[in-house]
This record gives C-alpha cells, structure tokens and sequence, in this order.
C-alpha cells in the first residue's frame, strides 16, 4: 500500500516536470521554425506550388507573410525571391497576388524565380570540331554597323 502511494507520487511528479518543460521550450521558441527565412535567388524560403505557398518547408496563409517578413526585420528595399515549382509554372495568377500583396505592404521588390535547369555533356570531337568552326565563322556584313543619318 506504501509502495503504491509513492509510486503515484512520482508518476504525478515525472507528469508535472514534462508539463514544466514543454512550457519552458513553448515560451523559449524551440517550438516555433519562423527563425530563419533565407531570401537570396538560389535558396529562396518563400515558395509557391499548385499547394499554397511555403516557407521553408510549411504550408502557411499569404496574408501571414509580411507580418513574418516585419517580425524577421527583414528591410522593404530587399529583394524577395518567390520559388515557383514546376507544376505551377503555367497558373501565376496567385503568386502574381501575392507580389502585390507584398507590395501593399511596403515590400516592392520582388521577383518569381524558377529552379535552375542546365545540362553538360561531354562532346565527341566532330561535335567539338563542329562548334568550334560555328565559332569562328566571319559574321555578315563585315562586322562593320552603320546608322543612315537622318537627312539620307
């Protein structure tokens, strides 16, 4: 019976201290991931899919955005890259709403980026051969550019 009650005590105790430090860690912002947006044109957080739009990885309401931007001090003269996903590539009239969105709310310079696509490829010597001739050819003309004046 003694070993019961104490039992209960410290079943009662484990479940206060987790109550404590789940509070501790709400207030302290470990719970929170708005810490960080990354606004440069090759890691853009901001991103628009045929989803919504995301920051970071969060699927977040578009009015929200430029509260996060003002809480983040992030300056109305920065630019702000806005990923565009490749399924959303042909509907831009919300991210197009967005950016006046931003806008309305002092952040004017913004732009819609999409994801890099390059290729390479080794070429064969009659390709290599091929565009290095392409290179050299003389251009029409002479090279030479010349504007009629306005009485000829």
């Amino acid at each position: 019976m003694k070993s019961e009650a104490v039992n209960r005590s410290w079943t009662a105790a484990g479940a206060l201290a987790g109550a404590a430090l789940a509070a501790c860690l709400l207030v302290a912002g470990c719970a929170t991931t708005e810490d960080v947006i990354v606004l440069d044109a090759a890691h853009p957080s901001i991103r628009y899919s045929a989803r919504g739009f995301f920051v970071g990885d969060r699927l977040v309401d578009p009015n929200r955005v430029p509260g996060m931007l003002r809480r983040l001090d992030v300056p109305s003269d920065r630019v702000i890259h806005i990923l565009i996903d490749e399924e959303a590539e042909r509907d831009l009239k919300p991210a197009r709403a967005f950016m006046g969105l931003l806008a309305r709310h002092g952040y004017r310079r913004s732009l819609l980026v999409t994801k890099k696509r390059a290729e390479s490829r080794v070429l064969s010597e009659e390709e290599a051969a091929r565009a290095r001739a392409s290179a050299r050819a003389p251009s029409r003309g002479g090279g030479k550019v010349r504007y009629k004046g306005a009485g000829e």
